[in-house]
């Protein structure tokens, strides 16, 4: 391909931060990247992986695919048969390279640097590959049938397949700039099968899964409550529910209460409706101040909370998780649960308002303190390997490009990226092919 491809080690030197020690991504659950930074890069380079790191204003970039490596231009495969007491095998050789296009990447870099962000190669901590194999069910008639040992009991098992007779993947994924390798040793359906698969948009079925430490975040958060003002929003939303509500309905009440807005005429209420009973002021890690009071329209449309969830989707994460000690003291305080017992047997919980809810509610002004100590946890990805627009020849051994349809001349002069391969219908993948029963395999 024309299109040149920069390897992650190449990336770090292009980085001017890369001494930081404690450098890590954060959780995409907890702490996904601000809109900001979202909206500055080019939709089209959405599906790479972008993570934020958990203290600096840093995005984290992984590949979103990969593909087979060349050299000189040539694919890095070989494909040979051979006849072995009357019986014909071949042998596959696959090299996947996992890198990020040098243009995307510098486009990427130009769009964080934009709003004032730096960029940096993904840390993985270690990769592995799976390499699904082609077969159908009438393996034991047609095909080859082997002894293994099966990973979960360990007893010897007999395996029948059509196609693939052996299929072997390097242990342990590539660490930067590396290849990953793998092989296949197929039947001669198999190496007639895989000939038509390869010229394709995805011969080998192969998925790189990289994993990667996950900074969850720290913060410390005050939460300040008027328990008057609560209960008597809270009673107003009960009476929707003929004051009688399940638990999902009043976690819901107080994801709710917790979202302050700041009124047109400089008045507060809740998105429930009500004045505004919880005030939540934090510190995060990076040592940002933050408070659960918002601009949001008079008026507001569903669209705009969707706006609004999507702009501060870390900010109100933050509030949600600060509020659970208030939600469980005002439930043992003010109200009564008795369990109920659904169809499928799970048990849920109604509430109802105590009978004694008034001396509390007395207590007017209650200040609560929440702390969360960072930690990180090991998270997975999942990259596929792309093996695309190849015309291998296993009697002969000759491995070339393939230009036999215009997406595949497209692949090659550098027109159609790799990553369209994969939205595309196994219909798409050859168009010679008129046996649509051989099509068995590819990624979707």
């Amino acid at each position: 391909m024309k299109k040149i491809v920069l390897s992650l080690f190449a990336i770090a030197s292009l980085w001017s931060h890369s001494d930081r020690v404690n450098a890590a991504p954060a959780d995409p659950s907890s702490d996904p990247l601000p809109a900001e930074v979202l909206n500055a890069i080019p939709g089209d380079l959405s599906g790479y992986l972008l993570l934020r790191d958990n203290e600096a204003n840093v995005v984290y970039v992984g590949p979103r695919y990969g593909v087979l490596g060349n050299t000189s231009g040539l694919p890095m495969l070989s494909f040979a048969s051979v006849s072995s007491n009357g019986t014909i095998f071949s042998v596959m050789n696959a090299a996947f390279d996992f890198r990020v296009d040098r243009d995307d990447f510098l486009r990427l870099k130009d769009a964080v640097e934009s709003v004032g962000w730096a960029i940096a190669p993904m840390p993985f901590t270690s990769t592995t590959g799976t390499l699904s194999i082609n077969s159908i069910d009438e393996g034991e008639e047609n095909g080859l049938c082997f002894t293994e040992i099966d990973i979960v009991t360990g007893n010897e098992i007999e395996v029948c397949n059509n196609f693939v007779v052996r299929a072997i993947s390097a242990p342990e994924g590539p660490t930067l700039g590396e290849l990953y390798n793998v092989q296949m040793v197929l039947t001669e359906a198999g190496t007639e099968l895989y000939q038509k698969l390869l010229r394709g948009g995805n011969g080998i079925s192969f998925n790189m899964e990289a994993n990667y430490m996950a900074a969850f975040p720290a913060y410390t958060a005050v939460i300040d409550v008027n328990y008057k003002k609560l209960s008597e929003s809270y009673e107003a939303f009960a009476a929707i529910h003929l004051s009688n509500c399940v638990d999902i309905q009043v976690s819901d009440f107080f994801k709710r209460e917790s979202i302050c807005r700041e009124k047109d005429d400089g008045t507060y209420e809740n998105i429930n409706g009500a004045e505004c009973s919880i005030k939540v002021s934090y510190r995060n890690q990076r040592g940002e101040e933050k408070e659960n009071l918002y601009r949001i329209p008079d008026n507001y449309s569903d669209a705009d909370m969707q706006n609004f969830a999507t702009q501060y989707n870390e900010e109100i994460l933050v509030v949600h998780n600060a509020i659970e000690g208030l939600r469980e003291d005002f439930e043992a305080k003010l109200l009564e649960k008795y369990p109920t017992a659904s169809v499928d047997k799970t048990v849920n919980y109604n509430f109802i308002f105590r009978a004694d809810r008034q001396r509390f509610e007395d207590e007017v002004n209650l200040t609560f303190e929440r702390k969360t100590v960072g930690g990180a946890v090991i998270k997975q990805t999942t990259i596929p390997g792309i093996s695309a627009c190849v015309d291998a020849d296993p009697d002969t051994g000759d491995v070339q490009r393939y230009y036999g349809n215009q997406d595949c001349f497209g692949f090659w002069e550098g027109e159609v990226q790799p990553i369209e391969f994969l939205e595309e219908t196994d219909d798409d993948d050859d168009d010679d092919d008129d046996d649509d029963d051989d099509d068995d395999g590819g990624w979707w």
